[in-house]
């Protein structure tokens, strides 16, 4: 929940948009799949049983003729007589043949009109080991006729004393019938109508399209696969024996458990979902056992629901599309909105926001405007107000001309008078009225830093006539780009008057310098001087105090000056001072650059 909650709107739009289609549309997808699942499921088995039980008929009916056909040779007296009288009798090539005229005589009549249609095979076996079929006859060696005695169909076959044997054996009598796996042999007892022992086996090889010719799916796994078995539940017939290997075959009959009682159910073959049907075959004890695979039944449905898949798919993408389309032109005006606020929050009072929306986000954005704009008026208001106050305190600055400093240079005027001609007294004159008139008649705050250092000139002049040639001020600055650059008048001054009165006084050869240049901050202006410096403890408070010299042109002292910068332009603009001890001082003034046209 609180990612949710910290989750931008036009996300949670979209989140919410898809949710709102997503688990319709899967619900009713599945709803839908699974209820033709189940009208498909119904319909097939509904085919699948229509089609068993025509099975079923074909195979009840396939052995209601075998069985009634070999009554016709296990009943008769005459073909009995002539098995035993060749058991016991002489080796007689005529009477062998005679033998083999009656008795394959009397299986070309069955086989001719009865089993045509099946493409069966018939033979009849004596104890001796003759083998009579339609057109051949022949004689088994002992060892061959031995593994037939010791085998388990012919010993059922005899303990059943005339009664039918099936299974899926005996096939060595019709060594060159096609061995088509699959086929079912029938073999019963010869005994004629006399109750006697017998005399050999009728064995009749019936092949797997008896009983599944009516079905013409010849394996196809649209149909599945189906089974005949006996009554000890053994495969004797397959239409499809390579399907299934004999250890599935066992597994599959285990997982049915008892096949007779089972009429449809859901098996696991090779981890493969299967169906399974059966049914009883009164007429042999058999049962019939169809196989198909679960995808094999649900292929159309599968087929539906990849069609339904990718068409859900092409609905999501454009319901996504539409989604991001309608979240982001609900939520571009609140985007719009909080980049304006952004921008007012940076300083930008002027910033306004047009939104063409809802009526809701419409009187939000009303509001906006009329919050900036009073803002900014308000921000003019402070800002005409600041003016006003640095224009009275610089007024007020400039009108704290020290009287004592008057009288002095008044007096050194008198004295100078005195002592030379009226030249000096002239030039003295005019650099004290450029300073006065610079002090107390001109109303311009800036000036260009040209304009300032002709008033140092002034103020040098004016202090070279009361000191003499002791000391030499040297002006550096001869870039055009930093003289045209506006600074705030009498900010120059006080500095080298404090150079002058606390940095080279008494010294016989003082300099300072007066230098510039251009910084990524603004411009830097340093006056250096050679004096004796000042020391570390009383460097701190420099700018923290006011200089209250009684010999100074103006009250304007470091800590106005940096005052004044900074009330004017804000940090980091300002005063820095770097001193040493005997190694001179440097004051360095930071402005930012600001020209004559900027200003205008």
């Amino acid at each position: 929940m609180p990612k949710l909650r910290s989750m931008k709107i036009q996300n949670r739009l979209i989140l919410s948009f898809l949710l709102m289609i997503i688990i319709p549309t899967i619900g009713i997808f599945l709803m839908v799949s699974k209820f033709y699942e189940r009208i498909l499921v119904e319909k097939l088995n509904g085919s699948v049983h229509q089609m068993l039980i025509q099975m079923t008929n074909n195979i009840n009916n396939t052995i209601y003729i075998v069985t009634s056909s070999s009554t016709i040779i296990c009943l008769s007296d005459e073909i009995e007589r002539q098995l035993a009288a060749e058991r016991g009798g002489r080796e007689d090539a005529w009477r062998v043949y005679q033998g083999y005229r009656l008795v394959a005589g009397r299986l070309k009549e069955i086989q001719n009109s009865v089993l045509n249609s099946f493409n069966a095979e018939m033979a009849v076996l004596d104890f001796a080991g003759r083998v009579y079929r339609v057109n051949t006859y022949s004689q088994l060696d002992a060892a061959a006729m031995g593994r037939i005695r010791n085998s388990g169909w012919f010993r059922r076959t005899v303990a059943l004393n005339g009664r039918a044997y099936w299974s899926n054996e005996g096939r060595e009598l019709f060594p060159d019938y096609p061995a088509a796996a699959g086929g079912v042999t029938f073999a019963r007892l010869i005994k004629g109508n006399r109750n006697t022992g017998g005399s050999g086996l009728l064995v009749i090889y019936i092949p797997k399209t008896a009983f599944w010719k009516d079905t013409n799916h010849g394996g196809d796994r649209k149909f599945g696969t189906v089974w005949l078995l006996d009554k000890d539940r053994r495969v004797i017939s397959a239409d499809n024996p390579q399907s299934y290997s004999r250890s599935d075959q066992l597994r599959i009959l285990d997982q049915l458990g008892n096949v007779d009682n089972v009429r449809q159910a859901v098996i696991r073959v090779r981890r493969v979902k299967t169906i399974v049907n059966s049914y009883p075959i009164d007429r042999a004890n058999w049962t019939f056992v169809h196989l198909i695979p679960y995808d094999v039944v649900m292929k159309e449905v599968y087929r539906l629901e990849k069609q339904v898949y990718l068409l859900q798919l092409v609905l999501l993408a454009l319901l996504v599309a539409l989604s991001i389309a309608i979240a982001r032109n609900l939520t571009q005006p609140i985007r719009q909105l909080q980049r304006k606020m952004i921008a007012l929050q940076h300083g930008d009072f002027t910033a306004q926001v047009r939104i063409d929306s809802c009526e809701e986000l419409n009187d939000l954005g009303n509001s906006f405007n009329t919050m900036s704009a009073r803002m900014d008026d308000l921000m003019k208001k402070i800002q005409a107000e600041t003016r006003m106050k640095e224009m009275a305190h610089l007024r007020a600055l400039q009108a704290q001309i020290n009287p004592h400093f008057l009288f002095n240079t008044l007096n050194s005027i008198k004295w100078l008078a005195t002592m030379s001609g009226t030249e000096h007294t002239a030039n003295m004159i005019t650099e004290l009225g450029r300073l006065l008139e610079a002090t107390l008649y001109r109303d311009d705050e800036m000036i260009s830093i040209a304009a300032e250092i002709d008033l140092l000139h002034s103020y040098i002049a004016l202090q070279r006539m009361r000191y003499g040639e002791g000391f030499r001020f040297e002006n550096r600055i001869a870039d055009g780009r930093i003289l045209n650059n506006r600074i705030p008048k009498f900010t120059l001054q006080p500095l080298v008057e404090n150079a002058l009165i606390h940095g080279i006084a008494g010294l016989s050869a003082g300099i300072i310098i007066l230098s510039g240049e251009l910084t990524p901050a603004g411009v830097m202006l340093e006056i250096r001087d050679n004096g004796s410096g000042i020391p570390p403890e009383k460097l701190s408070e420099l700018l923290a105090r006011e200089d209250r010299h009684q010999g100074r042109f103006s009250r304007i002292g470091l800590k106005n000056v940096h005052e004044r910068l900074r009330l004017k332009f804000g940090a980091p603009y300002g005063i820095t001072v770097q001193s040493e001890l005997n190694e001179g001082t440097a004051v360095q003034v930071l402005i930012p650059l600001i020209t004559e046209e900027s200003v205008s």
